[in-house]
């Protein structure tokens, strides 16, 4: 049966976002239990996290954060091909980015010298360099400045940055130089930021 021009129009309607990335240290686990469980499958996008930990300890929380929440959440593995409704989290110890292959985009796992391990810096300029403008990158509580240079790749390529506030971080380094650097398009409290993600999403 013919599809109607309306249906037609829907069908055809680009997504304004592609994917979603987000990067934590300090506090981190507890504040990723109030946003991705409240992430619905109407999100339809991948979404890729950096929690700063050793080996061993995101394979926990993945598994912790799968119990809790609609979309599937795991560990992230070398060369796999990232799809929509899934949250992968970069293991501890290694860096994540992104690489095309054809149309689709694997993921790789990797090692280098950092400050920060796995770095936010790393996935954000990975992310941001392929999805353009339909990147959402979230800078959540953790010390230091890791995720600032990537949140600057995510703007320069007109993407949207959401960064947590003050009041409830745990530790307010990381959001507080994306947003002293005029980065931030959102500056949220925790409870309010999977709000305004499924809310940009959506719309």
């Amino acid at each position: 049966m013919p599809t109607s021009k309306k249906e037609d129009k829907i069908e055809k309607k680009e997504k304004k976002y592609e994917v979603l990335t987000i990067g934590t240290s300090t506090g981190g686990p507890p504040a990723l239990e109030r946003v991705i469980p409240n992430l619905s499958k109407g999100i339809s996008m991948p979404v890729l996290v950096v929690q700063h930990m050793p080996p061993i300890f995101t394979k926990s929380l993945a598994e912790r954060l799968n119990s809790l929440s609609p979309l599937q959440v795991k560990e992230a593995e070398h060369n796999e091909v990232i799809d929509d409704n899934i949250v992968y989290i970069a293991p501890g110890g290694h860096h994540m980015k992104l690489k095309k292959h054809g149309s689709r985009y694997i993921i790789n796992i990797f090692d280098m010298d950092s400050l920060y391990t796995p770095s936010v810096d790393f996935l954000f300029n990975s992310v941001g360099g392929f999805f353009k403008d339909k990147t959402l990158g979230v800078v959540m509580t953790g010390m230091g400045h890791d995720g600032l240079e990537g949140s600057r790749t995510i703007k320069h390529f007109h993407g949207t940055v959401i960064a947590q506030d003050e009041e409830s971080c745990v530790v307010y380094g990381m959001p507080r130089v994306v947003i002293e650097n005029k980065l931030a398009d959102f500056v949220l409290p925790l409870d309010q930021i999977a709000f305004k993600i499924m809310k940009l999403v959506m719309n």
